[in-house]
Protein backbone atom coordinates (compact mmCIF):
# COMPACT_ATOMS: atom_id res chain seq x y z
CA UNK A 1 0.00 0.00 0.00
CA UNK A 2 2.84 2.20 0.89
CA UNK A 3 4.26 1.28 -2.23
CA UNK A 4 1.05 2.44 -4.81
CA UNK A 5 1.22 6.07 -2.34
CA UNK A 6 4.81 6.80 -3.36
CA UNK A 7 4.43 6.04 -7.24
CA UNK A 8 1.37 7.93 -7.79
CA UNK A 9 3.04 11.67 -7.84
CA UNK A 10 5.09 10.34 -10.88
CA UNK A 11 1.73 9.80 -12.55
CA UNK A 12 2.15 13.53 -14.73
CA UNK A 13 5.02 11.59 -16.73
CA UNK A 14 4.46 8.69 -16.93
CA UNK A 15 0.82 8.39 -17.64
CA UNK A 16 0.72 11.38 -19.97
CA UNK A 17 -0.67 14.89 -19.37
CA UNK A 18 -4.13 15.28 -18.70
CA UNK A 19 -6.30 18.18 -18.41
CA UNK A 20 -6.45 17.72 -14.50
CA UNK A 21 -3.02 16.69 -14.00
CA UNK A 22 -1.55 19.70 -16.08
CA UNK A 23 -4.01 22.01 -14.14
CA UNK A 24 -2.23 20.58 -11.11
CA UNK A 25 1.73 20.87 -12.31
CA UNK A 26 1.10 24.66 -13.14
CA UNK A 27 -0.80 25.10 -9.49
CA UNK A 28 2.42 23.50 -7.86
CA UNK A 29 4.92 25.30 -9.77
CA UNK A 30 3.29 28.32 -10.49
CA UNK A 31 6.18 30.20 -8.60
CA UNK A 32 8.60 28.18 -10.31
CA UNK A 33 7.00 29.35 -13.65
CA UNK A 34 6.04 32.74 -12.85
CA UNK A 35 9.02 34.03 -11.69
CA UNK A 36 11.55 32.84 -15.17
CA UNK A 37 8.92 34.29 -16.96
CA UNK A 38 8.73 37.56 -15.44
CA UNK A 39 12.51 37.38 -14.95
CA UNK A 40 13.07 36.92 -18.62
CA UNK A 41 10.36 39.56 -20.07
CA UNK A 42 12.01 42.57 -17.55
CA UNK A 43 15.63 41.63 -19.00
CA UNK A 44 14.25 41.27 -22.13
CA UNK A 45 13.05 45.19 -21.71
CA UNK A 46 16.06 46.01 -20.53
CA UNK A 47 18.12 44.84 -22.66
CA UNK A 48 15.41 46.93 -25.62
CA UNK A 49 16.86 50.60 -23.54
CA UNK A 50 20.12 49.56 -23.51
CA UNK A 51 20.50 48.73 -27.42
CA UNK A 52 21.14 51.55 -30.17
CA UNK A 53 17.97 52.46 -31.52
CA UNK A 54 17.52 52.37 -35.43
CA UNK A 55 15.20 54.68 -37.32
CA UNK A 56 14.05 53.49 -41.04
CA UNK A 57 13.32 55.37 -44.36
CA UNK A 58 11.76 54.24 -47.30
CA UNK A 59 12.31 55.45 -50.81
CA UNK A 60 9.25 54.86 -53.82
CA UNK A 61 10.96 55.17 -57.23
CA UNK A 62 8.99 55.02 -60.36
CA UNK A 63 10.85 53.40 -63.31
CA UNK A 64 12.09 55.34 -65.79
CA UNK A 65 10.31 55.02 -69.53
CA UNK A 66 10.77 56.07 -72.53
CA UNK A 67 7.96 56.56 -74.88
CA UNK A 68 7.53 55.85 -78.67
CA UNK A 69 5.22 55.26 -81.48
CA UNK A 70 5.40 52.11 -84.00
CA UNK A 71 5.03 52.64 -87.90
CA UNK A 72 1.23 51.24 -87.54
CA UNK A 73 0.51 54.90 -85.31
CA UNK A 74 0.10 52.51 -82.00
CA UNK A 75 1.55 54.04 -78.61
CA UNK A 76 4.26 51.64 -76.52
CA UNK A 77 6.10 52.35 -73.69
CA UNK A 78 9.13 50.54 -72.99
CA UNK A 79 10.50 50.83 -69.14
CA UNK A 80 14.53 51.38 -68.99
CA UNK A 81 13.98 48.12 -66.12
CA UNK A 82 11.23 46.40 -65.09
CA UNK A 83 10.50 47.07 -60.91
CA UNK A 84 11.53 43.23 -60.55
CA UNK A 85 15.42 43.25 -62.32
CA UNK A 86 16.30 46.53 -60.76
CA UNK A 87 14.96 45.23 -57.28
CA UNK A 88 18.21 42.64 -58.31
CA UNK A 89 20.19 45.72 -59.28
CA UNK A 90 19.72 47.05 -55.68
CA UNK A 91 20.66 43.91 -53.82
CA UNK A 92 23.74 43.49 -55.58
CA UNK A 93 26.81 43.98 -53.92
CA UNK A 94 28.64 46.01 -56.35
CA UNK A 95 25.42 48.28 -56.20
CA UNK A 96 25.60 48.60 -52.43
CA UNK A 97 29.35 49.23 -52.89
CA UNK A 98 28.78 52.17 -54.71
CA UNK A 99 25.93 53.28 -52.08
CA UNK A 100 28.14 53.49 -49.31
CA UNK A 101 30.98 55.36 -51.64
CA UNK A 102 28.89 57.92 -52.40
CA UNK A 103 27.98 58.50 -47.98
CA UNK A 104 32.18 57.97 -47.73
CA UNK A 105 31.75 55.21 -45.65
CA UNK A 106 34.08 52.04 -45.86
CA UNK A 107 32.35 49.24 -48.00
CA UNK A 108 34.71 46.51 -46.42
CA UNK A 109 31.88 44.37 -43.73
CA UNK A 110 32.91 44.46 -39.94
CA UNK A 111 34.40 47.53 -39.84
CA UNK A 112 32.30 50.53 -39.47
CA UNK A 113 28.64 49.81 -37.81
CA UNK A 114 26.70 51.99 -40.01
CA UNK A 115 28.29 50.35 -43.24
CA UNK A 116 26.94 46.36 -41.83
CA UNK A 117 23.52 48.35 -40.69
CA UNK A 118 23.00 49.75 -44.15
CA UNK A 119 23.61 46.43 -45.49
CA UNK A 120 21.89 44.64 -44.15
CA UNK A 121 19.18 46.39 -43.03
CA UNK A 122 18.56 47.53 -47.00
CA UNK A 123 15.02 45.91 -48.46
CA UNK A 124 13.94 46.72 -51.98
CA UNK A 125 10.74 45.72 -52.80
CA UNK A 126 8.10 46.11 -55.74
CA UNK A 127 4.96 47.61 -54.88
CA UNK A 128 2.25 45.43 -55.50
CA UNK A 129 0.26 45.90 -58.62
CA UNK A 130 2.69 48.79 -60.32
CA UNK A 131 6.37 49.13 -61.71
CA UNK A 132 7.33 51.48 -58.18
CA UNK A 133 10.11 49.96 -56.51
CA UNK A 134 10.46 50.93 -52.20
CA UNK A 135 14.07 50.89 -51.06
CA UNK A 136 13.74 50.58 -47.33
CA UNK A 137 16.65 51.05 -45.03
CA UNK A 138 17.66 51.95 -41.81
CA UNK A 139 20.01 54.03 -39.72
CA UNK A 140 21.51 54.71 -36.01
CA UNK A 141 19.56 58.29 -36.57
CA UNK A 142 16.65 60.08 -38.12
CA UNK A 143 19.23 61.85 -40.89
CA UNK A 144 21.61 58.61 -40.94
CA UNK A 145 18.52 56.49 -42.38
CA UNK A 146 17.57 59.22 -44.77
CA UNK A 147 20.99 59.82 -46.05
CA UNK A 148 20.81 56.28 -46.91
CA UNK A 149 17.51 56.36 -48.49
CA UNK A 150 19.21 58.98 -51.07
CA UNK A 151 22.04 57.46 -51.77
CA UNK A 152 20.29 54.08 -52.48
CA UNK A 153 18.25 56.48 -54.63
CA UNK A 154 20.40 58.45 -56.66
CA UNK A 155 22.67 55.69 -57.57
CA UNK A 156 19.71 53.71 -59.00
CA UNK A 157 18.99 56.67 -61.00
CA UNK A 158 22.47 57.91 -62.03
CA UNK A 159 22.56 54.12 -63.21
CA UNK A 160 19.56 54.31 -65.45
CA UNK A 161 19.96 57.22 -66.62
CA UNK A 162 23.43 55.61 -68.09
CA UNK A 163 21.02 52.89 -69.78
CA UNK A 164 18.50 54.81 -70.95
CA UNK A 165 20.66 57.41 -72.27
CA UNK A 166 21.00 56.06 -76.40
CA UNK A 167 17.38 56.33 -76.48
CA UNK A 168 17.17 59.92 -74.86
CA UNK A 169 20.08 61.11 -77.27
CA UNK A 170 18.29 59.87 -80.19
CA UNK A 171 15.39 61.77 -79.71
CA UNK A 172 17.23 65.04 -78.91
CA UNK A 173 19.34 64.04 -82.44
CA UNK A 174 15.98 63.41 -84.40
CA UNK A 175 14.32 66.54 -82.74
CA UNK A 176 17.30 68.78 -83.88
CA UNK A 177 17.36 67.37 -87.90
CA UNK A 178 13.90 67.80 -88.27
CA UNK A 179 14.24 70.93 -86.91
CA UNK A 180 16.68 71.88 -89.15
CA UNK A 181 15.06 69.99 -92.17
CA UNK A 182 11.77 72.13 -91.48
CA UNK A 183 14.08 75.71 -91.62
CA UNK A 184 15.45 74.55 -94.82
CA UNK A 185 12.57 73.54 -96.46
CA UNK A 186 10.80 76.98 -94.88
CA UNK A 187 13.88 78.64 -97.03
CA UNK A 188 13.38 76.74 -100.13
CA UNK A 189 9.50 77.56 -99.77
CA UNK A 190 11.01 81.47 -100.06
CA UNK A 191 13.33 81.35 -102.86
CA UNK A 192 10.53 79.58 -105.07
CA UNK A 193 7.92 82.05 -103.76
CA UNK A 194 10.37 84.73 -105.33
CA UNK A 195 11.10 82.51 -108.38
CA UNK A 196 7.13 82.86 -108.72
CA UNK A 197 7.03 86.90 -108.64
CA UNK A 198 10.09 87.27 -110.76
CA UNK A 199 7.96 84.93 -113.59
CA UNK A 200 5.08 86.68 -112.90
CA UNK A 201 7.03 89.75 -114.45
CA UNK A 202 8.43 87.52 -117.83
CA UNK A 203 6.16 87.60 -120.92
CA UNK A 204 3.60 84.13 -120.79
CA UNK A 205 4.83 82.73 -123.34
CA UNK A 206 8.73 82.53 -121.28
CA UNK A 207 7.12 81.84 -118.17
CA UNK A 208 4.55 78.38 -118.64
CA UNK A 209 6.60 75.71 -118.49
CA UNK A 210 8.44 77.06 -115.29
CA UNK A 211 5.62 77.80 -113.83
CA UNK A 212 4.54 74.04 -114.08
CA UNK A 213 8.15 72.69 -113.04
CA UNK A 214 7.79 75.88 -109.62
CA UNK A 215 4.16 74.91 -108.84
CA UNK A 216 5.16 70.98 -108.25
CA UNK A 217 8.19 72.02 -106.78
CA UNK A 218 6.39 74.43 -104.31
CA UNK A 219 3.65 71.39 -103.83
CA UNK A 220 6.06 69.48 -102.99
CA UNK A 221 7.94 71.50 -100.65
CA UNK A 222 4.45 71.58 -98.75
CA UNK A 223 3.89 68.15 -98.87
CA UNK A 224 7.93 67.79 -97.47
CA UNK A 225 7.09 70.86 -94.91
CA UNK A 226 3.91 69.08 -93.35
CA UNK A 227 5.74 65.61 -92.74
CA UNK A 228 8.17 67.21 -91.41
CA UNK A 229 6.24 69.05 -88.83
CA UNK A 230 4.13 66.11 -88.16
CA UNK A 231 7.51 63.78 -87.66
CA UNK A 232 8.47 67.04 -85.21
CA UNK A 233 5.19 66.89 -83.17
CA UNK A 234 5.51 63.31 -82.76
CA UNK A 235 8.92 63.25 -81.35
CA UNK A 236 7.82 66.32 -79.16
CA UNK A 237 5.30 63.92 -77.35
CA UNK A 238 7.33 61.18 -77.32
CA UNK A 239 10.66 63.32 -75.56
CA UNK A 240 7.70 65.25 -73.14
CA UNK A 241 8.39 64.48 -69.45
CA UNK A 242 5.39 62.82 -68.69
CA UNK A 243 5.74 60.30 -71.33
CA UNK A 244 9.51 59.68 -71.82
CA UNK A 245 11.71 60.20 -68.70
CA UNK A 246 14.32 58.98 -66.52
CA UNK A 247 13.27 56.80 -63.00
CA UNK A 248 12.63 59.50 -60.05
CA UNK A 249 11.28 59.23 -56.91
CA UNK A 250 7.32 59.51 -56.36
CA UNK A 251 8.07 61.74 -53.54
CA UNK A 252 10.38 62.90 -50.70
CA UNK A 253 11.98 59.88 -49.07
CA UNK A 254 9.79 59.13 -45.46
CA UNK A 255 11.42 58.09 -42.71
CA UNK A 256 9.91 56.47 -39.39
CA UNK A 257 8.79 58.94 -36.40
CA UNK A 258 9.40 56.55 -33.91
CA UNK A 259 12.61 54.18 -33.81
CA UNK A 260 12.08 50.65 -35.72
CA UNK A 261 13.85 48.75 -33.51
CA UNK A 262 14.59 47.62 -30.88
CA UNK A 263 11.09 47.26 -30.93
CA UNK A 264 10.15 46.47 -26.58
CA UNK A 265 6.90 44.40 -27.48
CA UNK A 266 8.91 41.70 -29.65
CA UNK A 267 11.66 41.75 -26.71
CA UNK A 268 9.18 41.59 -23.84
CA UNK A 269 7.65 38.78 -25.88
CA UNK A 270 10.83 36.42 -26.39
CA UNK A 271 12.06 36.81 -23.35
CA UNK A 272 8.97 35.75 -21.99
CA UNK A 273 8.80 32.74 -24.09
CA UNK A 274 12.60 32.18 -22.97
CA UNK A 275 11.50 32.47 -19.62
CA UNK A 276 8.56 30.40 -19.36
CA UNK A 277 10.74 27.51 -21.32
CA UNK A 278 13.15 27.77 -18.91
CA UNK A 279 10.97 27.52 -15.93
CA UNK A 280 8.93 25.07 -17.56
CA UNK A 281 12.28 22.98 -17.73
CA UNK A 282 13.03 23.45 -14.41
CA UNK A 283 9.58 22.33 -13.35
CA UNK A 284 9.64 19.13 -15.80
CA UNK A 285 13.29 18.34 -13.70
CA UNK A 286 11.85 19.23 -10.62
CA UNK A 287 8.32 16.69 -11.20
CA UNK A 288 11.15 13.94 -12.11
CA UNK A 289 12.89 13.95 -8.83
CA UNK A 290 9.90 14.51 -6.90
CA UNK A 291 8.44 11.28 -8.65
CA UNK A 292 11.79 9.52 -7.99
CA UNK A 293 11.43 10.43 -4.54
Amino acid sequence: MSSDLKTAPAGILSDGLTLEGGIEFLRRYKYRLAIPVLAGAVIAVSAGFVLPKQWEAHAVLQMGQVFFKLSSGQSQVALVETGAIAVERIRQEQFQDAVLRRLNLPVEPNVNRETDLIRSSANPRVVRNTEFVDVAVRGTSPEQAKKAAEAYQLELIKEHAEMAQPSFARIAENKAQLSQEIQNAELRRQSLQKLVLERDKSPLQDQFSEMVVLNQLIQQNEVDLRNYRQMLSSLEEEGNSERTFNTRPLFDVVVSRRPVSPGKTNFLIVGATIGFVLGLFGAYLAERKRGAG
